[in-house]
């Protein structure tokens, strides 16, 4: 068992996720307490027998993001390099947005992606070691939230439980989803619940 990291590291922070078979998943790698940096890379490893990334999005957080490779696979190499640069860039915040697809019929479970620390400079070329992370993805058979069955949370979904809960007489949703705080019962907490989560709220849905 690796050791718990520090709370003051250099370190990249992912969050896990929860996901169907045959859907997409965003997994958003933040980078906390950086110390000045002016090249960064790391890999990106995952189990290629259930999943797929199907796209990076550089969030411009640094500069000098070069794709290694046009070729996708595990491992998968993020590399920013701002060789010029005289000042070290101390952004913390979201370096990058990798999109995974869930492939069809992929077991239920749990599954790794490790964000492993591979080098990174400050201007002066001494190396600012970052801690590696992971994230779990749960391949699920539903998706809390998802009222309406269809493998994603949308305002649709929202507007679905609000049309429930103010007694409209033909709305069918699925109520096992719907409770997204995990108490047994559908109410307003779990409409608010969906709400803040679509706006953008920290909050998770269980």
């Amino acid at each position: 068992v690796a050791a718990p990291v520090p709370e003051d590291a250099p370190q990249i922070v992912v969050e896990s996720v929860k996901g169907m078979s045959g859907s997409t998943i965003e997994i958003r790698l933040e980078i906390k307490n950086n110390p000045g940096i002016i090249s960064f890379r790391n890999t990106i490893q995952y189990d290629e027998s259930v999943m797929n990334l199907i796209n990076v999005e550089n969030q411009e957080l640094l500069a000098g993001y070069t794709q290694p490779s046009p070729t996708i696979s595990s491992p998968y190499t993020l590399r920013w390099s701002d060789s010029l640069a005289t000042e070290n860039n101390e952004n913390n915040g979201v370096l990058a947005i990798l999109t995974f697809e869930i492939k069809e019929g992929s077991e239920t479970g749990e599954y790794n992606i490790l964000v492993a620390y591979e080098e990174s400079r400050n201007k002066d070329g001494e190396e600012i070691v970052f801690a590696d992370c992971e994230a779990t993805v749960t391949v699920v058979d539903y998706v809390s939230g998802d009222s309406d069955g269809d493998g994603e949370v949308t305002d649709w979904d929202a507007i679905l439980v609000e049309r429930y809960l103010a007694g409209w007489g033909d709305i069918e949703i699925v109520l096992t989803v719907a409770d997204v705080d995990g108490d047994g019962e559908v109410t307003d907490w779990d409409a608010i619940l969906l709400q803040r989560y679509l706006a953008g709220w920290a909050v998770s849905l269980i």
